[in-house]
């Protein structure tokens, strides 16, 4: 049954009776077993490390989005942006991504001088700053090297969307998204499991994004509560929900599509990701932030010197390990782990 979906992504009667029976591990299997051939084929077992530098700017987005922990005052300056930049590529990265608050329209110039910064230390950028650029904005951190453009949808139904992000515009990530596909800009996106959605909404999601030519990546992000806003108290996402979604994602996105897991999930949730089919492509592997806030538990990853009032910490070692413990690689650095 799973292979039927193949040839024909659109069947949606087909992907809801598969993702029906995986809930049985099981069946789940068989669905496991085809994505992960499909992802061997197309995009392989090596992945490459990425850098974050995160965040770099304000989110001016008033009110806030329900689930996000926003701290005012936590982001990093320009100056320590810049430093993160040059430190990253001393470490041998070639991929970076640079994340930042929203601010419609009105991120076009810093993100480009920080685009500009990268390039020169021999980075390829990839940028994550919401709907926060202009058309002319775009065009011009493209044309400065910006490998790809973060249009992150989060949840795709709109009456879901108003209540997750009630301070921004309903259509300003669509209208991004499809200002990148008329202009030629590759863009990843990135939903959210967890927060309300129906199975059939998210494969509604997935089967709009597969006609998009210049989309490179699908991340998925597991919703889990953050004290201090208003869902709070609501119920964490389990990670066997968000793999028989990578699952399906892997047998109805175009097969050379990267299927991410989004930053901020343990290293621990890896090899069931991987194991559902998910991979390709870059992994987020050395994370520069303003200060350390307790999110990375013990063991996570090692810190290494950074700019002052940042904490930049290598989870290479580990990632390198790990993967190599199901036959998967981190490109250009062996697995060292712990006797």
């Amino acid at each position: 049954m799973a292979a039927e979906l193949l040839d024909d992504p659109d069947n949606l009667d087909l992907a809801l009776r598969l993702h029906a029976i995986s809930a049985e591990p099981r069946n789940a299997a068989v669905l496991f077993d085809l994505a992960c051939r499909i992802r061997d084929e197309h995009v392989g077992r090596c992945f490459v490390p990425a850098g974050v530098v995160s965040p770099i700017a304000i989110c001016a987005v008033t009110p806030p989005c329900v689930y996000c922990p926003r701290t005012p005052g936590y982001f990093l300056t320009d100056a320590q942006a810049l430093e993160a930049l040059t430190m990253l590529a001393g470490h041998g990265l070639h991929w970076v991504y640079l994340n930042g608050g929203t601010l419609p329209g009105g991120y076009d110039a810093q993100a480009l001088a920080l685009v500009e910064a990268a390039v020169e230390a021999g980075l390829s950028p990839v940028l994550n700053f919401g709907p926060s650029f202009s058309r002319a904005g775009l065009r011009a951190l493209h044309r400065s090297g910006a490998a790809a453009i973060v249009t992150s949808t989060e949840a795709f139904t709109p009456e879901l969307f108003a209540r997750l992000k009630p301070g921004e515009a309903p259509d300003a990530r669509q209208v991004l998204m499809d200002d990148c596909e008329e202009e030629g800009i590759p863009f990843e996106t990135i939903a959210i499991a967890g927060v309300g959605e129906r199975i059939e909404d998210h494969l509604d999601h997935l089967r709009r994004l597969r006609r998009y030519r210049c989309l490179r990546r699908v991340s998925f992000s597991r919703f889990r509560p953050a004290a201090g806003t208003p869902m709070a108290d609501c119920m964490r996402c389990s990670p066997w929900a968000v793999a028989r979604l990578v699952a399906l994602a892997r047998l109805v996105l175009p097969p050379a599509c990267e299927i991410g897991l989004n930053m901020g999930l343990e290293a621990d949730e890896l090899p069931l990701w991987f194991a559902a089919g998910g991979g390709g492509g870059r992994i987020h592997a050395v994370v520069a932030s303003p200060r350390d806030d307790g999110h990375l538990p013990a063991g996570e990853g090692s810190r290494l010197a950074g700019p002052q009032g940042c904490v930049v910490v290598d989870r290479r070692p580990l990632l390198a390990g790990m993967l190599a413990e199901f036959g998967a690689s981190l490109a250009a650095f062996p697995p060292r782990m712990a006797a």
